[in-house]
């Protein structure tokens, strides 16, 4: 977390792994939340959990529960931001497609995956669609300079009523952006300004470790002014965006503090089905954010030097392993994607993928993507802006 805070700082400032044995801390969801709309596999393996539970006979070991999951093949969880289409809603309104494409970037260092509408050289009132920066360790010495993303305990619910009040121009009848959650969101807050440029006004309030993705916190109050400062300013066409660590839903150990529960997905899906109550009643929309792949070694021990080009390996995952860890939770975003017409998950995995592995690096490049193990540096956030300002075009929420 220490590094995460060095990492936002700077000119740009805007599964479970299957081995040979299984993690401790393993459990199983109690029964699958009713989202409405048709079931999907994933919902069926939770249902078996949940009869066997009903009619007391000994529940499903939790390695059972991931060959269900395993047994989806990995064509059907690709390593590609989802891409489902919106189903029409009767409660909101049809949103225009922009023309022409506000996503337009220019092409600036050999980057593997390439963002759609490039162009080849970068003009003077071009922006890049990516950009490269070293040495990295001048980036580790501050935090993110922002009020907004509150890391000291105490002082937080203070600033959710300013930072949630957006702006919204001369006339106040801007669209707003709003985004919560922790530190997994703060890694956003670039990749967010720069893809929505001025058709949203970005409001958001993060805070570290934060447990508002559950229903019982231990800091009740500061959740409380976090949705009753969405209440008070979401307006038909706004967007609220949701994003917290994923190992928060895993129970693989990623170091001491990096581990969750898989209850924890459920907790997560009765939250986001009292926010999507609210998103609709406002004609809003909502969008659900993952994260990257996390790193087997923090990714600044793994910058590769002259005396040293392999260091980078010693952090990377294999794609096999970014397929199964934290897999049961995206099958859950999904399944609410489905479900809901106004809910939309955006997955970057593939976009700090090769074919083979997920390491610290923009893929294609020198340029460090994921300075510790799961949160993104300011050059990893910028890169992502094109790819999501793309899936938010696509979406129709550029208009």
């Amino acid at each position: 977390t220490a590094c995460w805070l060095g990492l936002l700082s700077g000119p740009l400032a805007g599964r479970l792994y299957i081995g040979g044995s299984q993690p401790s801390g393993s459990a199983h969801l109690d029964h699958p939340i009713d989202v409405g709309g048709q079931p999907s596999p994933f919902g069926a393996a939770l249902a078996v959990l949940a009869n066997k539970s009903a009619t007391n006979d000994p529940l499903t070991p939790f390695g059972a529960a991931l060959a269900v999951l395993a047994n989806r093949s990995a064509t059907n969880d690709p390593l590609t931001p989802s891409t489902s289409a919106p189903t029409t809603s009767t409660t909101q309104k049809p949103r225009p497609t922009a023309a022409p494409n506000p996503c337009s970037c220019c092409k600036r260092g050999a980057t593997l995956h390439v963002p759609q509408n490039v162009s080849g050289t970068c003009g003077k009132e071009e922006r890049p669609c990516f950009v490269g920066k070293r040495p990295y360790r001048e980036w580790f010495g501050g935090g993110f300079k922002e009020s907004c993303w509150c890391w000291k305990a105490g002082t937080c619910t203070e600033r959710v009523a300013k930072c949630l009040t957006p702006d919204r121009g001369r006339d106040g009848n801007g669209r707003a952006m709003f985004l919560i959650g922790d530190s997994h969101a703060t890694m956003y807050v670039t990749a967010l300004r720069e893809a929505i440029g001025d058709a949203y006004s970005l409001s958001f309030t993060t805070r570290n470790n934060s447990e508002c993705f559950r229903l019982n916190t231990t800091y009740p109050n500061y959740c409380a002014a976090v949705q009753n400062g969405i209440k008070k300013n979401l307006r038909s066409g706004d967007v609220l965006a949701l994003a917290f660590a994923t190992w928060e839903f895993s129970p693989y150990k990623l170091d001491k503090v990096r581990f969750g529960r898989l209850e924890n997905i459920r907790e997560y899906a009765l939250m986001l089905k009292t926010w999507h109550t609210m998103v609709t009643a406002r004609d809003a929309t909502m969008i659900l954010l993952g994260d990257q792949t996390p790193l087997a070694k923090p990714g600044l021990r793994c910058v590769s030097t002259s005396f040293n080009q392999d260091d980078v390996s010693k952090c990377s995952r294999t794609v096999q392993w970014s397929n199964f860890y934290g897999r049961h939770f995206r099958d859950q975003m999904k399944v609410l994607e489905q479900a809901w017409p106004n809910v939309y998950f955006f997955d970057p995995r593939a976009l700090f993928c090769t074919a083979q592995a997920c390491g610290a690096m923009v893929p294609g490049t020198r340029t460090l993507a994921t300075g510790d193990l799961d949160h993104l540096t300011i050059e990893g956030s910028y890169y992502l802006w094109p790819f999501l300002c793309s899936f938010l075009h696509k979406k129709g929420l550029l208009g």
